[in-house]
Order: C-alpha cells, then structure tokens, then sequence
C-alpha cells in the first residue's frame, strides 16, 4: 500500500479530507497523521522522488532565508531549478530567490495533490 493510500484510508477514519493533509507542511511532522501507530497487514510506505523533491525544497527555503552568503555554484544549480523547462507557472525573475523557490514549491504541492484526486 503506498503512503497516498495509508493517508486515504486515515483520512476516511478521522473524517478529513486528503486535500487538508496535502496543504501541511512537509518540514512540520505535528501535521503529518501518525502512519507508524496504525498496525496494518504487510503494508508497505512508498516515498516518490516529488516527496523527496518537496521536502529538500522546503528545506533549501529556510537556508536560504537564513544564510545570506550562498557560493555561486549553488546560487547558479538554484537558478537552473527554478527556470527549467519542466514548470508550467512562469517566473518571476525579479522577485527574491527564497519567493521564487516557494513558486516552485507551490507547485509542485499542486502536481501532488492533482495525483491524488486522479488516484
């Protein structure tokens, strides 16, 4: 069972809907529903590369906000994130890196929670 279904089937229990569980924060756990209680039947947890993705994301977020003093070399592999090919929102270059990279995060939340009203 992926952890898109453990989180349905939760959900269907505690009577919220999957949509307020995609919002939470991924680096705030006190939101995330406690999987590792449940005791279920040979059940397994499925972590994609978009929540990989997502959650280092956020955590560039808040090192950049923090660490002013980025090297170039991260500062020009942040930029390639942010304009590649593969978004579809446009950006807005002239906004701050950690603005641009909450787009970019947005969005990708977005993608997430479309692929779970389609399963």
């Amino acid at each position: 069972m992926s952890s898109y279904q453990q989180v349905r089937e939760e959900q269907k229990y505690k009577g919220k809907s999957v949509a307020d569980t995609s919002e939470a924060s991924t680096a705030d756990e006190s939101k995330l529903p406690k999987i590792a209680n449940k005791q279920t039947d040979n059940s397994k947890v499925v972590i994609t590369g978009d929540d990989v993705l997502i959650e280092y994301v956020a955590r560039l977020i808040q090192k950049v906000s923090v660490d002013t003093n980025v090297r170039a070399a991260e500062s020009e592999s942040i930029e390639n994130f942010i304009t590649h090919y593969v978004w579809h929102n446009p950006d807005n270059s002239e906004s701050l890196v950690q603005e641009r990279l909450q787009n970019r995060l947005s969005e990708m939340k977005l993608r997430r929670k479309k692929l779970l009203k389609s399963l």
